[in-house]
């Protein structure tokens, strides 16, 4: 029944099994299967207590037999922040290599970002959903598209709009807090409003050649003629790509950091990887609850168990019973080792919503789902500030 809530979203629903009979007659035959083939006692009586719960409807399935030798319980690991979560996700990976797979689930694709940073400093090959590269190889793609035709208007509007947040220009940044600073902003983008005037009015041709009738005219239109000029003629030359880039990284700032940039060529380096065969057969998948359908490993991590994500926020009976599911499903992936993680401060851009209030610690309370799992087949670990995701050493994986 649970295989078949995980198709909600194709109209499958638990209902079907449950009015089989109703269906089909007396006559029909409703087979219970007790036996577990992959999971032992902890994972299988840990999360399908979970469901008992929340699912007042489910069939009642009597004691369950054990195929296999009795393992560790569940490990719920409490984390002082996200970024430590993800370290130490890194770790139980690193223990688990080569000899035990690891399935790594999110509740949605932001949450592939951190955990694969950790992986990927560490050298892991992994494979994980595709997520938004980041902004700045777009930004020159968008520069080259004008490049090609400057009187892409709207392809300069953005380029523009980043040249005019470089620091080098003197304008005040979108973060600015003072209202003379906001009003120095408003003033310079007006400037560039009044350029859109003359290209609506067919006055000019496009945005650049408005520039080019007005650079003399303002400061802000002379910087902009002579910075993009100059990428005009470097674009043109075919022996000189170090000068031209050079020029583009001074002119729009497509990444603030270094690090910036390295993360985003190895995110999309990740992503198209995924399309190669270098990837296949990787021990490690990020995957979200989702999206994980069929796939099962040895040692299963589970993160971003809070309340607002997983059960999500004003969640009502029947939608929790469906995440229930959910989560039974996805711990019942594993055969050898659950890790449900919740972390007691996160991104805002994950939850949502803003945790923080002023002079009080982050508002993010851990999934109630998590309080459910009998104590006999769970284990809490309270992971304080000072960690570095440096987990236990001693013993096999499962003392994490």
């Amino acid at each position: 029944m649970s295989g078949t809530s995980s198709y909600s979203w194709r109209g499958g629903s638990p209902q079907f099994i449950r009015k089989f009979r109703d269906d089909f007659g007396p006559q029909a035959q409703i087979e219970v299967l007790r036996k577990s083939f992959r999971c032992h006692k902890h994972i299988l009586e840990g999360s399908i207590s979970i469901v008992k719960r929340f699912d007042a409807e489910r069939l009642s399935k009597n004691e369950f037999e054990y195929h296999g030798e009795e393992g560790p319980k569940v490990a719920i690991h409490n984390t002082a922040s996200d970024q430590q979560e993800a370290a130490i996700v890194r770790s139980i990976v690193e223990r688990a290599l080569p000899s035990l797979d690891v399935l790594i689930l999110l509740p949605h694709r932001g949450f592939a970002r951190l955990v694969s940073q950790q992986l990927r400093y560490s050298g892991i090959n992994f494979t994980a959903p595709l997520t938004l590269p980041g902004e700045g190889l777009p930004l020159i793609a968008i520069l080259s598209k004008w490049l090609r035709n400057t009187h892409d208007s709207l392809a300069f509007r953005e380029i523009l709009e980043a040249f005019i947040d470089n620091p080098s220009t003197g304008i005040p940044s979108r973060e600015v807090r003072t209202q003379e600073k906001k009003e120095q902003r408003k003033a310079e983008f007006k400037k560039v409003s009044f350029l859109w005037e003359l290209v609506i009015k067919k006055s000019t041709r496009s945005l650049w050649d408005s520039v080019g009738r007005n650079k003399e005219n303002d400061r802000l239109y002379s910087l902009i003629f002579s910075a993009f000029s100059d990428l005009i003629a470097l674009g043109q030359e075919t022996n000189d790509p170090a000068s031209f880039v050079a020029k583009v990284i001074n002119t729009i700032v497509p990444w603030k950091k270094t690090q910036d940039f390295l993360e985003e060529i190895d995110t999309w380096v990740d992503a198209s990887g995924q399309w190669s065969s270098l990837s296949r057969g990787s021990d490690v998948q990020l995957m979200t609850l989702q999206g994980a359908k069929g796939l099962e490993a040895k040692v299963v991590c589970v993160i971003g168990l809070e309340e607002g994500i997983l059960p999500r926020a004003d969640s009502s009976e029947k939608e929790l019973a469906e995440q229930s599911r959910l989560i039974f499903v996805s711990m019942t992936r594993a055969s050898e080792e659950v890790h449900l993680f919740h972390a007691r401060k996160r991104s805002g851009s994950l939850l949502f919503r803003s945790p923080y209030k002023k002079g009080a610690k982050p508002d993010i309370p851990k999934s109630r789902f998590l309080n459910i799992i009998p104590k006999e087949h769970r284990e809490e670990r309270y992971h304080s500030i000072g960690e570095r995701g440096r987990a236990q050493s001693e013993g096999k994986t499962g003392m994490v």
